[in-house]
């Protein structure tokens, strides 16, 4: 199953583009490299997993280009989750006295801190991440790897985006996140995968497509497989709500492998109901030969600006959709599960 959005039993890889702020790196030495390149640090932290930092010269000193880092998180109900996180500037920061930095950024998906010093052939530091997930019956809880120490050595400069996401741990949950602000706009994207969903066959499929209450998007596409008609892809869009007042928007879509997705019985009606960690997504209706029509309702957490968690949702919304004239794909669907979730804030 291959789904746009959260899901478990991945290692985690989350990108962050964050806004521009009291964020800066500074260096005495260019160390011979020319405006606009970069030079990387490689350590770890005291977890035990490697974290990474490159540097870009700007005018009058150095400024951060991207940090990736391996963490491991505990949440307030015991459950652990790890995994790698990446976060890149648009453009570099500016360079501040001594070498010394100071990042704190604080918003619905994460909590970074990240203050230390970073010279031209090392640094060191502290970091702590919290974010938001829920509880197997849909509550907001943060999970927080607690302050840990780090240190950094200048290496070559190139680059390795995926340096620093962990191995899968059995039993442990991991996740995968980008996110980039840009003008004051949000746009998150994460990703989960819980492993073989089994072989599929892409025949005899539908397309539907068509709004929801909120306007927003709403496509599904159908195959049949013996017997019986399953839905095989599904998307919508949808506007949340927070408890504190704030909202976004958000994408999410689910590709289901072989014969894994929801089941349409003789009348066509169907439901899909998933809670994980990062997510409560429901979906129920009816599609028909030509048209269909049903509810959908998607839940997650988020961060206040005091770190506490919170419960966002879009409220169940009601959708339709009529059937599209598209050629039938051929070929073979994933047999991993994906999800990518896009929010905009």
């Amino acid at each position: 199953m291959r789904r746009f959005r959260w899901v478990f039993e991945i290692s985690l890889a989350i990108a962050l583009i964050a806004t521009t702020g009291p964020v800066a790196f500074a260096g005495s030495s260019a160390g011979g490299v020319p405006p606009g390149g970069n030079r990387v640090l490689r350590g770890k932290t005291s977890q035990g997993l490697r974290i990474q930092v490159a540097m870009n010269r700007i005018r009058g000193g150095w400024g951060v280009q991207e940090l990736d880092f391996g963490i491991d998180l505990k949440c307030q109900d015991g459950e652990r989750i790890s995994g790698g996180m990446g976060i890149f500037w648009g453009a570099p920061q500016h360079p501040v006295q001594d070498e010394r930095f100071v990042i704190d950024e604080v918003n619905s998906d994460i909590a970074l801190h990240f203050h230390g010093r970073i010279g031209p052939r090392a640094g060191s530091g502290t970091i702590e991440l919290a974010i938001p997930v829920l509880t197997s019956d849909e509550k907001a809880q943060t999970c927080t790897s607690k302050e840990r120490t780090w240190t950094l050595k200048r290496t070559s400069p190139a680059l390795d985006a995926s340096c620093c996401a962990p191995e899968p741990t059995a039993g442990r949950p991991a996740f995968a996140m980008t996110a980039r602000v840009e003008h004051g706009a949000v746009h998150v994207t994460r990703s989960m995968n819980v492993g073989e969903a089994g072989k599929a066959a892409l025949r005899r499929a539908r397309h539907y497509s068509g709004s929801t209450s909120q306007d927003m998007k709403a496509k599904f596409t159908t195959e049949q497989f013996d017997a019986n008609r399953r839905v095989v892809d599904l998307s919508f869009g949808f506007g949340i709500r927070c408890q504190d007042g704030t909202g976004f928007t958000l994408g999410t879509g689910w590709g289901f492998g072989g014969h894994t997705g929801p089941r349409l019985n003789e009348s066509g009606s169907f439901g899909f109901d998933s809670v994980d960690i990062f997510e409560g997504f429901h979906v129920h209706g009816r599609l028909g030969a030509h048209a269909g029509s049903g509810t959908a309702a998607d839940n997650m957490p988020a961060l206040t600006q005091d770190e506490q968690a919170m419960l966002c949702t879009s409220k169940e919304r009601d959708w339709e959709v009529k059937r599209e004239a598209r050629p039938v794909p051929v070929g073979t669907a994933p047999s991993a599960t994906e999800v990518v979730r896009t929010t905009s804030r």
